[in-house]
């Protein structure tokens, strides 16, 4: 009897001790996860101030772009407006399917202020043919606020 208890304190005490190896490694890898998690916390804060610098930064950003007459212009402004306000056109695509492309940049043209002689030169189209967009855009989205797909 006194063999088998000390048999079972010795099972006992192994037992524990890889009971405490566990409870190490356990606490190790939630130290190492809230280090991850930090980290995390921190890229997203930085990506969070980036999106915000490249918003302030977007309507002088397309002036100089528009006033450039560079080329591939209208590609540029939407690539800028891209980048400010990720995945807004997916949204909008999402949410009125039945858009079409010019539509999609005439939604965002607006958004940013231009005029319709300003879109009509930037779309190589004229000004009747804007307002025309301007007007099937208003019908499609039921004159829906594009700021509602830019969050």
């Amino acid at each position: 009897m006194a063999k088998r208890r000390k048999e079972h304190e010795a099972e006992a005490q192994i037992l524990n001790e890889e009971k405490q190896q566990l409870q190490t490694q356990v606490d190790d890898a939630l130290q190492q996860l809230q280090t991850v998690d930090d980290a995390l916390q921190q890229l997203q804060t930085q990506a969070d101030d980036a999106l915000q610098q490249a918003r302030a930064m977007l309507p002088q950003r397309v002036a100089d772009l528009y006033r450039a007459k560079v080329p591939n212009r209208l590609e540029r402004i939407m690539d800028e407006f891209e980048a400010a306000y990720p995945q807004a056109l997916e949204k909008l695509a999402a949410a009125y399917p039945e858009l079409n492309e010019t539509e999609q940049q005439i939604a965002v043209l607006n958004f940013l202020h231009f005029r319709a002689k300003e879109e009509a030169d930037l779309l190589g189209l004229s000004d009747n043919t804007v307002n025309k967009y301007r007007s099937n855009l208003r019908k499609k989205t039921e004159n829906a606020s594009f700021s509602s797909f830019l969050d």
